[in-house]
């Protein structure tokens, strides 16, 4: 039987030349364009200047900044409504967190300072993760699974067809927005378009299955 289903793919492979066909449950593979996307935690969304600002701020408050990369960061005064009236100076800096050098992609942290101390954080730090930073998927597979899911989620999914698609390795927390549930780390790809941020997708890279998909669409 198996020499049977091997003969099959071999017959429809040579008819689909881009895309290879798997057995014993593999997944399938497309060798259009996709590459892979490494954004080392030193590459700042902010400017150089403003990373010296809020390095400083981290040092001041006693606060490894060391696994973080900073998204933004907005500054502005304000003052408070009810006597003695005190005017506030507030720095909010929001970060992505990493792991043995990887992203965790759904680890973001959001730092408010009022006159230089810390008086506001959202998210959790990253407890980190013994997994290792190997990637079990190539990125042939990536893409046949990006492609995939375009086609049943997004309604113009036929312009896709041709693109080029960029993958990015990492960690994803399975367990955020789980009441009381502790962190859970698994290895993933997030993937989308060479030059948009949508459609979305993060993949398991254990077993190529589908995390998370969003198209950019918000439904009213």
């Amino acid at each position: 039987m198996k020499r049977i289903r091997m003969a099959m793919c071999a017959a429809v492979c040579g008819v689909l030349s881009i895309v290879s066909c798997t057995t014993d449950g593999q997944l399938f593979e497309d060798y259009g364009c996709m590459q892979q996307k490494i954004v080392p935690v030193s590459a700042h969304s902010i400017d150089k200047s403003n990373v010296a600002v809020v390095n400083q701020l981290f040092v001041n408050n006693n606060i490894s900044s060391d696994n973080f990369r900073y998204i933004s960061y907005e500054r502005s005064t304000f003052q408070a409504s009810y006597s003695p009236y005190t005017q506030y100076d507030q720095q909010t800096v929001r970060l992505l967190q990493y792991t043995n050098s990887l992203p965790v992609f759904n680890g973001d942290l959001i730092f408010i300072f009022w006159n230089g101390a810390l008086h506001y954080e959202t998210g959790n730090v990253t407890k980190g993760t013994t997994l290792n930073t190997s990637p079990h998927l190539n990125l042939a597979q990536i893409r046949a699974l990006f492609l995939a899911d375009i086609k049943k989620n997004t309604a113009n999914s036929a312009m896709y067809a041709d693109s080029c698609f960029q993958g990015e390795f990492g960690y994803y927390n399975v367990n955020a927005g789980v009441n009381n549930a502790s962190e859970k780390l698994v290895k993933v790809w997030h993937v989308t378009p060479k030059n948009s941020s949508y459609p979305e997708a993060y993949y398991n890279d254990e077993q190529g299955s589908l995390l998370y998909y969003f198209d950019g669409l918000y439904s009213l």
